[in-house]
C-alpha cells in the first residue's frame, strides 16, 4: 500500500493511503472529537439534463445485495450513534456521501452498510416512483427527487448559475449539463432501471472511489467485514481516478 502525509497543521496531518489491489484511496485526518466523519466521493459526469446521476444518488439509499431492506441504512446510522443522517450531493464532476457516527466500533459498521449500498445496490421500480418521479392521485407531478429539483426552479442564483455554465461550455460537455437534472426532463424519463444499473457501474467502483476519514485515533481502525468484491465488477467502461 502506498501512502503520503499532508501536514495541515502543528497537531494536524491528512495520511492518503492507495491500495495497490483496487487502486482505493483513503485520505485519514487525525481528530481529537469522539465523532468520527466519513465522506465517501466518487467522479461522475453528466452526459445529459435528466439527473441519472442524482437518481442513481438517491436510489443507492434504499438496499443492497447483502442488505435488501428499505431504510436500513438509516436504522444503522440511529444504532450507532449517528448525530446526523446520512447526506449525499450530485455535484457537477463529483457525487459525495457523507455519514458520522461517535466510537469505532459503531462506525466501522457503518461504513460496512454503507460500501454494500454504493457498491453492490438493488433498484426496483417502487423504489424508482417513490424516489424519483410518479404522478399522484390528483394527477399532479410528484416524487422527492422532483420535488427537490423542482423547487429550484425559481432559485434566481441557480437559474444564473445553469445560464452561465450553457453559456460557458460547448453543447454536449459535461459541465454544461444541471447534474440534479431539470424538472422538465425528469417527468419525461422512463425509468428505466437498466440504464441506472449501468451508470452504478460505470462510475460506482473502486478505481474511481475516494473516502475521507476524520477521526481520532485512525491506527486502531481494523475492518473486519471484507468487502464483497465477488460482487462488483472489475469491468468499467472508464476510469477516471487521478492516482497519487
Amino acid at each position: 500500500m502506498d501512502k503520503i502525509t499532508i501536514n495541515l497543521h502543528k497537531n494536524v496531518s491528512t495520511t492518503i493511503y492507495r491500495s495497490k489491489t483496487t487502486n482505493l484511496m483513503i485520505a485519514v485526518t487525525n481528530n481529537r472529537s469522539p465523532v468520527i466523519k466519513g465522506q465517501i466521493s466518487f467522479a461522475t459526469e453528466a452526459n445529459d439534463d435528466r439527473g441519472i446521476g442524482h437518481m442513481v444518488e438517491h436510489l443507492v439509499f434504499m438496499r443492497s445485495e447483502k442488505y435488501p431492506y428499505k431504510g436500513f441504512l438509516d436504522t444503522v446510522l440511529n444504532l450507532c450513534y449517528s448525530p446526523d443522517t446520512s447526506n449525499a450531493r450530485t455535484n457537477i464532476d463529483n457525487t459525495e456521501f457523507d455519514f458520522s457516527s461517535i466510537g469505532t466500533q459503531p462506525f466501522l459498521k457503518v461504513l460496512e452498510v454503507y460500501f454494500d449500498n454504493l457498491l453492490a445496490p438493488l433498484f426496483t421500480g417502487y423504489q424508482y416512483l417513490t424516489e424519483v418521479h410518479y404522478v399522484n392521485d390528483k394527477g399532479e407531478d410528484s416524487g422527492v427527487m422532483f420535488s427537490e429539483q423542482m423547487s429550484k426552479e425559481h432559485n434566481m442564483d441557480i437559474l444564473v448559475g445553469r445560464l452561465m455554465d450553457k453559456l460557458s461550455y460547448p453543447e454536449g460537455h459535461p459541465y454544461s449539463y444541471e447534474p440534479g437534472g431539470l424538472a422538465s426532463e425528469i417527468v419525461k424519463d422512463t425509468g428505466r432501471l437498466s440504464e441506472l444499473t449501468e451508470y452504478q457501474r460505470k462510475y460506482f467502483h473502486l478505481k474511481n472511489m475516494v473516502s475521507k476519514l476524520k477521526l481520532k485515533h485512525y491506527l486502531n481502525l481494523k475492518i473486519k467485514s471484507p468487502i464483497p468484491f465477488q460482487n462488483i465488477s472489475n469491468k468499467f467502461s472508464r476510469i477516471l481516478h487521478l492516482s497519487i
